[in-house]
């Protein structure tokens, strides 16, 4: 699980919590943030999520 942030001058701290796990936080400002406006990536978990949805029968797509 994971987000896509933009981070500059203002970045702030971001608390997050995964299914009732405990409370985590990362810091969002880096050495570049007061100088550019970064677009990253941050990966919060590696549990995998799985989805899987029952195909449309009354569909006509393939």
């Amino acid at each position: 699980m994971g987000i896509a942030i933009l981070s500059g001058p203002d970045a702030g701290a971001l608390h997050y919590r995964i299914d009732n796990g405990e409370e985590k936080m990362i810091d969002l400002y880096t050495q570049w943030s007061s100088s550019l406006l970064l677009l990253w990536y941050l990966l919060l978990g590696n549990q995998l999520l799985i989805y899987s949805a029952a195909p449309d029968l009354q569909s006509r797509s393939i």
